[in-house]
């Protein structure tokens, strides 16, 4: 999709950012997130206005830490023009990484953009 909202994390949370691969500017766009912990309970949130220009990668929020690894947080984000949702992602049990599927490939080829099985 050529709109996305995507959380930079790997032992913390550290920042969200908003992607428009268009040609053209989206105008102004509400964005959002929630932060909830295993028993649902909302941790953080916020909403807020902002104009997405095109082509671009825009940083919305910055997080200072205290969301972190050794707990279980679920991560909701979206991207909203005039009551449309143009953009979300979810992340459950954000910093828990599943174990490698048996009989997925692990190496992508760089040049095609596809699973290599064979590698």
């Amino acid at each position: 999709m050529p709109i996305g909202i995507f959380l930079k994390f790997k032992d913390k949370l550290d920042a969200i950012y908003a992607v428009n691969d268009y040609s053209y500017p989206l105008g102004t766009c509400q964005v959002g997130y929630s932060i909830t912990d295993e028993t649902g309970k909302v941790v953080a949130e916020d909403v807020k206005s902002i104009v997405i220009a095109e082509d671009s990668l825009t940083k919305l929020w910055d997080f200072d830490g205290t969301i972190h690894s050794g707990n279980v947080y679920n991560v909701a984000l979206w991207i909203e023009q005039d009551g449309k949702l143009l953009a979300r992602n979810e992340y459950h049990d954000v910093f828990y990484m599943p174990e490698h599927t048996p009989g997925h490939p692990v190496h992508m080829s760089h040049e095609t953009g596809c699973r290599i099985y064979w590698a």
